[in-house]
C-alpha cells in the first residue's frame, strides 16, 4: 500500500491545481414590497427585478460558460470546490494559452458593455417604469471593478516548514490531504470514463439508422471530438486508469484512419465503426458500474 507521502508525490509531479475566479456584475435586484397585493405574507415571497436587458453583458457571461466548458475538455475534477482544475502537466502551456485567450476577449466585452452601460440603463429607466430605482446602477468605474478575473497555478505538497515545527502534525496533515488526493485520483478515473461512455454513446446513436432504416444525420464533430478525447487522454489519466487505457487503445484502433466523411458516405465503414464502437459500450458499462463511492464532499457544482 502506498504511503500517505507517496500518493501525494505521484499526483504533483504529473499535474497542477489551476484556481479561476470569475466574477461580473450583479443584473438582480429584490423589487419593493410594497408592490405585492395587501394580503400577500410577504414573509413566503421574494421577488426580483433585472435591472438591465442587455446583449453586452449576456455575451459576457456566455463566453465565462465557453471557458469552463473548454477547459474540461483538458483537465480534471479536482474535489475540492467550483473553479479549481487538475491540469496535467503534460496540457498545462494548451490551458494556459486557452486563459490567456480568454482573458483578452474577455476584458475586451466587459470595456464595450462599460461603454453602452449608460444607453442601457437609460432604457431601463423606460422599460422597467416605476419600478426603477436610480440607486440600482452604480457608476461607470464602479460597473468595470465589479467584473473580475484571477488565475493562479499552484499544488498542494505541504510546507517543508511544517516538519520543523511538529512532526504530529505534519504526519496528520500528510494522511488528510493525501486522503484528498486519493479522492482526487478516483474523481478523475469516474469523470473519463463517464466522459468517454457519453462521446461513444453519441456516436453511436448518431450511426444507427432510424426506424425506417434512414441515416441519421452525422456531423464530423461527433467523431472529431471522441477523437479529441483520445489523443488527449494519456496526458488526463493521472489515476493511471489501465482498464479505460483499453478501451481508449481499442477505439484509436477502430477510428485510425477513420476520416467523417468516409463514415458519413460508406455504410458499410459505418456499421463497421458502430459495431466496434457497441463491444466498447459493453465494456465501459462494466468499468461505470464500479464507479467509486464519495468519501468526502466539500462543494459540488
Amino acid at each position: 500500500m502506498d504511503t500517505p507521502q507517496a500518493t501525494l508525490s505521484a499526483l504533483w509531479k504529473n499535474a497542477v491545481c489551476l484556481v479561476l475566479t470569475l466574477r461580473k456584475l450583479g443584473i438582480k435586484r429584490t423589487v419593493r414590497q410594497d408592490v405585492l397585493a395587501v394580503e400577500t405574507d410577504r414573509a413566503l415571497v421574494k421577488v426580483t427585478k433585472a435591472i438591465l436587458a442587455c446583449p453586452e453583458y449576456k455575451e459576457i457571461t456566455k463566453l465565462d460558460a465557453q471557458i469552463r466548458k473548454r477547459l474540461s475538455s483538458y483537465t480534471l475534477p479536482s474535489s475540492l470546490r467550483p473553479g479549481i482544475y487538475l491540469v496535467p502537466n503534460a496540457l498545462l502551456e494548451e490551458v494556459d494559452e486557452l486563459i490567456t485567450n480568454f482573458k483578452e476577449k474577455r476584458e475586451s466585452l466587459i470595456d464595450y458593455f462599460v461603454q453602452v452601460y449608460p444607453q442601457r440603463r437609460e432604457e431601463a429607466q423606460l422599460k422597467l417604469a416605476d419600478l426603477y430605482n436610480p440607486a440600482d446602477y452604480p457608476d461607470v468605474d464602479t460597473v468595470k471593478a465589479g467584473f473580475l478575473f484571477e488565475c493562479q497555478y499552484l499544488t498542494f505538497d505541504l510546507p517543508g516548514t511544517l516538519s520543523t515545527l511538529s512532526e504530529r502534525l505534519l504526519t496528520r496533515e500528510t494522511e488528510n490531504v493525501s486522503q484528498k488526493v486519493r479522492q482526487m485520483l478516483d474523481d478523475a478515473k469516474t469523470t473519463l470514463r463517464e466522459a468517454m461512455a457519453e462521446l461513444v454513446d453519441h456516436l453511436m446513436e448518431r450511426l444507427t439508422p432510424n426506424a425506417n432504416g434512414k441515416a441519421k444525420t452525422f456531423k464530423a464533430g461527433t467523431v472529431t471530438n471522441l477523437m479529441d478525447f483520445l489523443n488527449r487522454f494519456d496526458a488526463r489519466n493521472l489515476s493511471q486508469d489501465l482498464d479505460l487505457q483499453k478501451l481508449v487503445n481499442q477505439a484509436k484502433g477502430l477510428l485510425s484512419g477513420m476520416e467523417p466523411s468516409r463514415i458519413r458516405k460508406d455504410e458499410s465503414v459505418a456499421t463497421v465503426v458502430r459495431e466496434g464502437m457497441r463491444a466498447i459500450k459493453s465494456q465501459l458499462d462494466e468499468l461505470l458500474v464500479e464507479k467509486p463511492s464519495r468519501v468526502y464532499v466539500l462543494e459540488d457544482e
